[in-house]
């Protein structure tokens, strides 16, 4: 187990998630089909929303006005739903054949019904008044168009001056059928934010009351939190204050095996709880049911894990409000919230982790993914919880406690560190109070581990941070005793690389009191060998995907002094530094262009005596190893960067011999690690590599 604080959080900057407003409808939402079963099921799980859309489907114009002026109303339908205690959200929009651009077929070969586009404005607007004026007092929130910005929403394809007219239109004829109503746009696809901005600087913020957004995150794209904040970041440019509400969003389980719905029920929770969080006021669940995507299975409506982690999250979070954002790394994510004055905090790890939490003196009730309930009592005012990827909820933790004066975070918070190596940590302390403080920062770590300084303090001024910085020699792997093992890249080929996992502390003080316990966790390996330093050289011009055929200077007088005509003009050779244990080089995120382009590494191997080795390689994409100035191995074709991937066959002559590689790559990454071992990968002695002839 590893063990973390929840002062440890990385808290660039300690954000509080705007609350709920007070008496506001439940924040839970889904695409509920109009099926008996199913909606009973849906309000036993917590769902109090339901978004008409491809399951239910009364309010689209395509089956409300079949033909100019014929109008079909689903008001036994609509009356039913509300009866058993949802919400609506309507959508407007999918024409008729007669009003679309082009009658849509029945279906596309790829299973969707496409929504084409209209340019019968006034058709259009009559629709939207009409249909508005006839549900007014029941279904007060719509939303105009789903995702415009893809096809086949809006077929033929995408087009945001059109949407823009057909939002106005919407909005002008909504408002004058119900002044009362609320309008939600865009309803953007995969939080485009390109076509989020061409639409706000065409004024979509006069044509919405709420602005909605669909998050979907496929593995492997995780990273909600970024493109949240990029786009709230966005829409804070444009002077825009308006609600945000997730009206689609859900995780795919694949191949729909156990272990699969197990990670989809903890990753939907987390999309959910990371979304409120954020100040997303509402967020719908898509769907309840459909392969691979549901709460529920599809043959015999039977609940899967997500309909179970759904219901305890709707249980415990139904009427609290988000309240801080206490931590999100991958070892611990915590979110704080409030209802009635009461704290509950909802927590989950990547890893098994254990974390201390501050916690007042009463006991507290902590609840599992699943609803399982326990009490926990906490010990000198702080509590211990395991952690896994489920999330977890604590009920009645003191809110105030969690939100101390002082917040810190360690930079790195997760690194790898070679035996031996002075590895660089920076403490950051922000206080976010109204009075100054005064802080000491200690390494409290293993006698193994070497810190330097022992101990940084100072006064830290109201609302500003301020930063520690140690030098930490990390010990030889064996040293850490009681630490676990860990691959270094689950890839690795033939010979198995290890470190092993160990933490490091900082204790934190406020004013001669214990505030925290900031943790890092590092990956402690051995020094594998891997060349970690190198001079390059590009990016060369390989446009027509022959670069390895292609001899270029390097390749003819690799002098460690000379100049090159590259794709930028004349370069000389740059010495570069990579601090990845594996020895793994991002050429893609060092040089500006990386697309259909080669560079050339450079190093030196000083060897005793002439003996066998291997020159072991990852690339991404193509690669020629060249020793002493012959060509030793190549290897053509597309592939991911592996350390150890690939070995070559090489005789070391006594002395010093100049290695060159030569990585092409053809789009995406590109990059490359090495290493000189002995045949099979172990360790050859008489050995040395450095990144200049003198070493």
């Amino acid at each position: 187990m590893t063990r973390a604080s929840i002062a440890a959080a990385t808290l660039v900057c300690l954000l509080a998630g705007p609350a709920l407003a007070a008496g506001s409808d439940s924040p839970f939402g889904s695409h509920m089909p109009y099926d008996d079963t199913l909606l009973d099921l849906g309000r036993q799980a917590g769902v109090a929303w339901t978004r008409s859309h491809d399951y239910w489907i009364p309010f689209y114009w395509r089956p409300t006005e079949p033909e100019p002026g014929k109008w079909v109303w689903a008001d036994e339908q609509v009356a039913d739903v509300r009866a058993r205690g949802y919400q609506i959200l309507g959508m407007l929009g999918l024409p008729p054949g007669w009003a679309a651009v082009q009658p849509p077929p029945e279906e596309r070969p790829d299973g969707y019904i496409p929504a084409w586009q209209t340019r019968k404005i006034q058709a259009w607007e009559n629709y939207v008044y009409e249909t508005v004026s006839h549900y007014r007092g029941q279904v007060h929130h719509w939303e105009v168009w789903n995702e415009p910005n893809c096809d086949p929403f809006f077929a033929p394809r995408e087009n945001p001056g059109l949407y823009i007219v057909l939002l106005e239109h919407a909005y002008k004829a909504a408002k004058r059928a119900d002044p009362d109503c609320v309008i939600l746009a865009p309803s953007v696809a995969s939080l485009d934010l390109e076509w989020i901005e061409l639409v706000l600087r065409l004024g979509v913020l006069r044509y919405c009351d709420v602005f909605s957004i669909h998050a979907y995150l496929l593995p492997p794209d995780r990273n909600l939190v970024q493109r949240l904040e990029d786009f709230k970041a966005l829409l804070r440019r444009h002077r825009s204050d308006k609600p945000i509400w997730i009206t689609e969003v859900g995780w795919f389980t694949g191949d729909g095996s156990p272990a699969a719905e197990n990670e989809k029920a903890n990753n939907h929770v987390q999309l959910d709880v990371i979304s409120l969080g954020h100040g997303i006021e509402r967020v719908f669940s898509y769907p309840f049911v459909g392969g691979g995507w549901g709460f529920v299975r599809d043959e015999d409506k039977k609940p899967l894990p997500l309909f179970h982690a759904y219901r305890t999250m709707t249980r415990v979070l139904e009427g609290a409000r988000p309240s801080a954002i206490l931590s999100e790394t991958p070892l611990l994510w915590a979110y704080l919230f409030e209802r009635d004055g009461e704290g509950i905090a909802v927590l989950w790890s990547e890893a098994p982790t254990q974390v201390e939490l501050p916690a007042g003196a009463g006991p507290v009730r902590l609840v599992e993914r699943d609803g399982r309930e326990r009490t926990l009592r906490p010990r000198d005012g702080w509590l211990s919880v395991d952690l896994r990827p489920e999330p977890v909820y604590l009920i009645g933790v003191d809110g105030e406690r969690m939100r101390a004066l002082t917040r810190c975070r360690i930079e790195p918070d997760y690194r790898r560190a070679v035996a031996g190596e002075a590895l660089q940590v920076t403490v950051e302390v922000a206080n976010p109070g109204s009075d100054p403080a005064v802080v000491t920062v200690r390494p409290a770590c293993a006698p193994a581990w070497r810190a330097d300084p022992l101990v940084l303090g100072g006064r830290v001024g109201a609302g500003e941070r301020r930063t520690f910085s140690f030098a930490v020699t990390a010990p030889q792997p064996e040293a850490l005793a009681g630490s676990a093992e860990v691959r270094l890249f689950a890839d690795v080929r033939e010979t198995t690389l290890t470190a092993r996992r160990a933490p490091l502390d900082f204790d934190v003080d406020l004013e001669g009191r214990r505030l925290a316990r900031v943790r890092a966790t590092v990956d402690v390996a051995p020094d594998y060998g891997f060349i970690r330093e190198w001079l390059v050289v590009g990016p060369f011009d390989a446009s027509d995907r022959k670069g390895l055929d292609r001899a270029y200077g390097p390749e003819q007088d690799a002098d460690p002094d000379g100049s090159y005509l590259t794709w930028d003009g004349p370069r000389g050779w740059q010495r570069l530094r990579t601090d990845d244990v594996l020895g793994m080089v991002d050429l893609s995120g060092y040089y500006d262009r990386s697309d259909e382009v080669c560079a050339f590494a450079l190093c030196y191997v000083h060897s005793a005596q002439e003996q066998p080795a291997e020159v072991r390689v990852g690339r991404n994409d193509e690669m020629a190893v060249i020793l002493g100035g012959r060509g030793v191995w190549r290897k053509e074709g597309g592939r991911r960067l592996i350390p150890d991937d690939e070995a070559a066959p090489v005789t070391l002559p006594a002395g010093t011999t100049p290695l060159l590689l030569k990585v092409c790559n053809w789009g995406g990454e590109w990059g490359f690690a090495a290493r000189v071992t002995a045949p099979g990968g172990a360790p050859l002695s008489g050995v040395r590599v450095s990144a200049t002839p003198e070493g």
